[in-house]
C-alpha cells in the first residue's frame, strides 16, 4: 500500500513539473541585429555574422585570427564580451563584440588546461566553464569583461567533451567521450568552486557521449551517444520522490532509456519552450527534430520522452554537421557544417519543427558556433 501510494504521489508531482514547464506561454522572437559567431578550424579564426529579422546570416566585418597554431574548437558570448577555446595551443582567446557586431582582438590568450573542446556558462552569466580534453579536468573562471580569474580546476572523466548546466546553476554535468561517462557536478556561485556528486560519474548508456542537453524546467537530461548513435534520457533528481532519494542532482535513467539517433550524433539543442529537441548527425548529414512530450514511464512516472509515432523527423544539412546554435529569442535554429565550410539557417515554427532557410558560406571548417 506504501509503495503503491508512493508511485501516486510521485506520478501526480510529475504531472505539476510538467504543467509549470508548459511551452504554451513562450513566444519566440526575432531578436533582429544580435551577432552569430563562428569559429573556423580551417583558418584558425572566428567571424561574426549579422541575423536578420528573417533568420538570414550576413558577414559583419572580418573574420579575425583565434591565434597561431590554434585549433578553435568552441565559442561563447557574455554581453559585449566572447571566449573562443584553442585547442592545440590550450587556451582562450579573447574579444570584445563592437557595438555594431564585429569583434576586437584582447591581447594576451587565457592559459586553460590540455586541449580545451568546450566551454558553457554559469547560470548567472558570471562564470565561465572549459572542458579540457587532453589532461581530463574542468576549469572555472571569474569573468570581469574580457578578463578571466581562475577559480577551480576539477578532475573529470577521460575526454571531456560537452557541458548542460542546470537552469538554477545548482548542477554542471560534463560528457566523458572516451570513456562513456558523465561527470555531475554541483557548482558555487559564490566561490566559483565545483564538487563532485557523490554518485558520479554516471554512464551515458552508450559510447563517445558528445553533446548534453537540459530541458528548460531542470528536471530531465538527454545525452548524445555519437558511438553507439543513440540518444538517452534521464529524470534529474531535483526534488526528493520514489526513485529519487535525495534532491541531489543525480541522474536516473527512464526505463527504456534510449532511441536511435542518426549516424554519428554530434551535437544536441533544446529551443527554449522546452517541446523540442534537435540532434545534428555528423556522417548523415541530417539534423533530427524530436518531440519532448509528455508519456508515462513506468520507472520514473509522468515524465518526458523522445518516443511518439514518426519521432523523429529528419531535414538535411549540409556536410558534417558538428554545431548547434539556438539564439535567446527561440526562432531560429543554426548548423555549422564542417565538410562544406558553411550554415544551415532554420526557422523554428511554434510546434517545433524546422523550416529551412538556405546556407551561407563560412571559413574553412567551422568548428562552432557563439549566438547572443
Amino acid at each position: 500500500m506504501k509503495s503503491y501510494l508512493g508511485l501516486v504521489i510521485l506520478i501526480v508531482a510529475m504531472l505539476l513539473i510538467q504543467l509549470a514547464c508548459s511551452s504554451g506561454d513562450f513566444v519566440p522572437t526575432h531578436n533582429e541585429g544580435l551577432p552569430l559567431l563562428v569559429t573556423s578550424q580551417g583558418d584558425q579564426t572566428v567571424a561574426s555574422f549579422e541575423i536578420s529579422s528573417s533568420g538570414k546570416l550576413s558577414p559583419n566585418g572580418k573574420a579575425i585570427s583565434t591565434g597561431a597554431n590554434s585549433i578553435p574548437t568552441a565559442t561563447i558570448v557574455v554581453g559585449s564580451a566572447a571566449f573562443v577555446a584553442n585547442g592545440g595551443t590550450n587556451d582562450v582567446a579573447r574579444f570584445t563584440i563592437n557595438g555594431d557586431g564585429t569583434l576586437s582582438a584582447m591581447s594576451g590568450n587565457q592559459k586553460a588546461g590540455m586541449d580545451p573542446s568546450a566551454l558553457a556558462l554559469t547560470h548567472d552569466r558570471n562564470h565561465l566553464l572549459v572542458a579540457n580534453y587532453g589532461d581530463q579536468t574542468v576549469s572555472a573562471f571569474k569573468i570581469s569583461g574580457t578578463t578571466l580569474t581562475p577559480t577551480a580546476t576539477v578532475s573529470s572523466g577521460g575526454g571531456p567533451m560537452a557541458f548542460a548546466v542546470s537552469p538554477t546553476g545548482k548542477y554542471v554535468y560534463v560528457a566523458n567521450s572516451l570513456d562513456g561517462t558523465i561527470s555531475a557536478y554541483t557548482f558555487s556561485d559564490s566561490s566559483g568552486t565545483l564538487t563532485a556528486m557523490s554518485l558520479s560519474p554516471f554512464s551515458s548508456l552508450g559510447s563517445t557521449p558528445d553533446a548534453l542537453a537540459i530541458t528548460p524546467d531542470g528536471n530531465f537530461l538527454y545525452v548524445a551517444n555519437f558511438g553507439s548513435n543513440t540518444i538517452a534520457a534521464f529524470s534529474i533528481c531535483t526534488i526528493k520522490s520514489v526513485i529519487c532519494p535525495a534532491a541531489d542532482g543525480r541522474l536516473v535513467p527512464f526505463l527504456s532509456p534510449t532511441v536511435l539517433a542518426g549516424i554519428g550524433p554530434r551535437a544536441m539543442a533544446m529551443n527554449p519552450a522546452g517541446n523540442s529537441l534537435f540532434v545534428a548527425n555528423q556522417f548523415s548529414n541530417q539534423v533530427a527534430m524530436y518531440a519532448i512530450v509528455p508519456t508515462f514511464d513506468l520507472l520514473t512516472g509522468l515524465t518526458f520522452s523522445l518516443v511518439k509515432p514518426n519521432n523523429p523527423a529528419f531535414i538535411s544539412t549540409g556536410d558534417g554537421p558538428v554545431s548547434i546554435a539556438i539564439p535567446t529569442g527561440g526562432a531560429f535554429l543554426y548548423i555549422a557544417n564542417s565538410g562544406s565550410s558553411s550554415i544551415s539557417s532554420f526557422n523554428i515554427d511554434p510546434a517545433g519543427l524546422l523550416l529551412p532557410d538556405g546556407d551561407t558560406a563560412t571559413g574553412g571548417q567551422p568548428s562552432s558556433l557563439g549566438p547572443k
